[in-house]
């Protein structure tokens, strides 16, 4: 079914209108949830297994993503709608709405089923696929007759006229698989086998809690049973009930210790509390009574010896592990570093060549043409990234791949052209913008990477570094050199001794917070501490420090030090956030500086006037925590 991609709008509300909310011209403008202008684009390419995937068309995460086809019929025809999906759904067809789950499922093939009437000649059908967190944004629909044989139909990309339905009544039909066995249980309550098998059927249709409670009821008669206890373990993972799952794995460890799922979660438990000597012990024990789990053994002494320091022990086991299990991820790539690095073997990249003629593995082929690329030979890197385009054309990643390794090349044309491959896949993807915009940057052509940043942040407004490479470019001084020049020096020179604050451990001489704040809503604090201490307790209480961010937030450190009486800089040591001043003594001063850069709010769903509020809000609140709050807007 050839489709075409929209917009990728914002996935926060999940609204309960019937009616289509983009319209079908292929000239339709629409306003995405970074507040730029997109349209209709045509998808030429499909996954292998033909699902319909938006994660490689667009920014799929925390949106509301559309697609749509024109389905030609020759004569009026009843069929029915088959879809599955990774997200929540709607489906209209001519415009009528004939499916909707606000629930975000992963499920599988034709888990939803609905019977739809085609008219003679062309007939819209639109997708639309919300994404929060489900982890996941696609689909695979089929039109079928009552049998769920595929109708022979023709599809148009192009918007075609089609005739709404004003009329049709939909009507749900629930999966085979489920209405066998529901009427198998109905029929006999004590057939467990198809209680067992419906509580299956339910979760190929990601119906975590009507499986979950088939299941429950089973394990009430037979508490002890590993085999049900495994099945609502796989509940539970699908739901992401971490307390569940974890209490379920105790019960298996301690009702059937033996049992192969029970030793492999021992024995990742004890690797986890370091109890090395317990762990091997468990891996003997897991040879005795399951040794046809030989390559989790095989990994698990692989894992002991590595955490033993024992080399020798290592080589052996990866070199055993490899001739037994070729086509073994972590053994293949154990056995090339063997030969790479110990044994300096020239040819250790051929171990890596032959796992990657033999498996469809992307992550193992960008390892292999790494390999080729770092050895020096560019060709082979270069011929086997466009054999794995060819294998996969819908992936734009591969080509960004390919365009970077141009890039380093300094084959500025050649990148350029795999980027624009990557934008002509997806062109919402305000990195592979970027990267042109960085490409013509090199390439001295100015004009063509101004345009391009400013691409870029038309649909990621937030994105800081472009925003400096932009400015930059345009000869823009640095937006903080605005508040003013650096005054840390001279407050270090001015820094008063113990005996002016004979009561205190530390005297602060600046806690400084400058914040910038974008049009679009983004902003970036900098922050200057500059602590000097005056007792042996202020350094106990001062020689480590943790900087306070959250994760969605990306932390910059741009100075950590101890600067002595002498005039001499020590570095802090660093861990993420954290910093831990090795060196600190009593006299010394501690100078912070880091950049705190904060995701903006998305002007399509927050009026200016409202953000100047906030913003005037928050310094109010600032000025109350800081000593020292600059803002400068941009």
């Amino acid at each position: 079914m050839i489709t075409r991609y929209g917009p990728d709008w914002n996935a926060s509300g999940y609204s309960a209108s019937g009616k289509p909310a983009v319209p079908p011209g292929s000239d339709a403008v629409f306003t995405n949830k970074a507040g730029a202008k997109v349209g209709w684009h045509p998808i030429t390419s499909l996954r292998h297994d033909k699902w319909f995937d938006f994660t490689y068309y667009g920014d799929a995460q925390s949106s509301v993503m559309f697609a749509q086809t024109f389905a030609n019929a020759t004569a009026p025809t009843e069929a029915q709608l088959r879809i599955g999906v990774s997200g929540s759904v709607k489906v209209w067809v001519n415009d009528a709405l004939v499916l909707t789950e606000p629930e975000e499922r992963n499920n599988d093939l034709d888990s939803y089923i609905q019977t739809i009437k085609l008219n003679t000649g062309y007939n819209r059908i639109l997708v639309q696929i919300g994404e929060s967190y489900a982890g996941s944004s696609n689909f695979l629909v089929r039109i079928t007759d009552d049998k769920g044989h595929v109708i022979p139909l023709t599809y148009s990309a192009a918007a075609q006229p089609y005739t709404k339905e004003t009329g049709y009544v939909s009507k749900k039909i629930e999966p085979f698989g489920i209405t066998f066995f529901e009427n198998a249980v109905k029929n006999d309550p004590e057939d467990h086998l198809a209680k067992i098998l419906l509580s299956q059927a339910y979760l190929r249709n990601d119906k975590t809690y009507d499986a979950r409670r088939i299941i429950e009821q089973l394990r009430a008669k037979y508490p002890n049973s590993t085999f049900l206890n495994l099945l609502l373990l796989n509940v539970f993972n699908r739901e992401d009930n971490r307390t569940g799952a974890e209490t379920l794995k105790e019960a298996i460890k301690n009702n059937d210790p033996d049992q192969t799922e029970a030793l492999m979660y021992k024995y990742n438990e004890l690797i986890a509390q370091k109890d090395n000597d317990k762990a091997l012990a468990i891996i003997n024990r897991l040879q005795e009574k399951q040794p046809e789990q030989q390559e989790f053994i095989y990994a698990g002494r692989i894992t002991l010896a590595g955490l033993n320091n024992n080399q020798d022990e290592i080589i052996r086991l990866g070199e055993e592990a490899y001739l037994k299990y070729p086509d073994n991820k972590q053994f293949v790539t154990m056995k090339y570093i063997i030969e790479k690095q110990v044994r300096k073997n020239p040819k250790a990249i051929n171990y890596l060549k032959k796992y990657v003629d033999n498996n469809d593995d992307y992550v193992m082929l960008k390892e292999l043409s790494d390999a080729y690329f770092t050895s020096g030979d560019a060709a082979t890197g270069i011929k086997i990234l466009q054999e794995e385009i060819n294998n996969k054309p819908y992936a734009p990643g591969i080509y960004a791949n390919l365009g970077n390794q141009y890039f380093d090349l300094q084959k500025y044309d050649k990148a350029e052209e795999n980027y624009l491959n990557s934008i002509r896949i997806a062109p919402t993807i305000s990195n592979f913008y970027s990267s042109l915009g960085k490409i013509n940057e090199m390439a001295g052509r100015k004009d063509k990477a101004v345009d391009y940043y400013k691409k870029t942040l038309s649909f990621y407004p937030n994105d800081y570094q472009t925003i400096q490479s932009l400015r930059t470019l345009q000869s823009k001084k640095d937006v903080f050199s605005y508040f003013g020049n650096d005054t840390t020096d001279e407050m270090i020179r001015k820094a008063p001794k113990a005996a002016d604050y004979p009561e205190d451990e530390v005297v602060v001489l600046n806690d400084e917070v400058q914040k910038v704040v974008y049009e679009q809503g983004g902003s970036e604090e900098r922050h200057i501490i500059v602590v000097k201490a005056l007792t042996q307790k202020g350094v106990e209480n001062w020689k480590e420090y943790q900087i306070g961010y959250d994760g969605w937030q990306n932390l910059l450190i741009e100075t950590a030090e101890v600067i002595k009486a002498n005039g001499s800089k020590v570095p802090a040591e660093r861990n993420d956030n954290s910093l831990v001043f090795t060196n600190l003594e009593v006299g010394d001063i501690m100078n912070i500086r880091y950049k705190i850069c904060r995701a903006g709010l998305h002007m399509g769903l927050i009026s200016p006037r409202t953000l100047t509020t906030m913003t005037a809000s928050r310094m109010k609140k600032m000025e109350r925590k800081t000593s020292g709050t600059n803002w400068y807007n941009v």
